[in-house]
């Protein structure tokens, strides 16, 4: 009876095949490891990116587009008549927007705080209003 035999009537592996077997485990563990660490990175990158640049604040009022403001660039807009109407105050600060001051009955937009990504919306419904992020490539001309 030759080794590989005695291999094959006992229905066990060679020993060196084991030895084989796990370091091939362990550089396939290693590869997807690797892709893994690479895929988060990748994620976070694009999750952080800064480059907000491109993206608008768009405020409109009963559907129309009253105002597009830069996000890159600090700004305050009033929409209304504030002296003697209803009024929002949409202000645009280190690449954020929100409703600052508003004479509307319930105050949800001002509590609805910063929105700085696209799809993001604050709503005045009493004052018709609605301030959203979007693509400078979507702006209407």
């Amino acid at each position: 009876m030759t080794k590989s035999d005695n291999h094959e009537s006992t229905g066990k592996a060679p020993a060196f095949f084991w030895k084989n077997m796990e370091k091939k485990t362990k550089n396939t563990i290693f590869l997807v490891g690797i892709l893994l660490v690479f895929s988060v990175i990748g994620l976070i990158v694009q999750k952080l990116k800064v480059s907000d640049s491109g993206k608008v604040v768009v405020v409109t009022v009963n559907g129309y587009r009253t105002a597009t403001l830069d996000l890159d660039h600090d700004a305050e807009k009033i929409i209304g008549d504030k002296e003697h109407g209803d009024y929002n105050i949409v202000q645009v600060k280190d690449g954020k927007a929100r409703v600052s001051e508003a004479n509307c009955s319930n105050q949800v937009c001002v509590l609805t705080g910063e929105i700085s990504k696209e799809g993001e919306i604050i709503a005045c419904l009493p004052h018709g209003v609605l301030v959203y992020i979007e693509d400078r490539e979507e702006e209407a001309p």
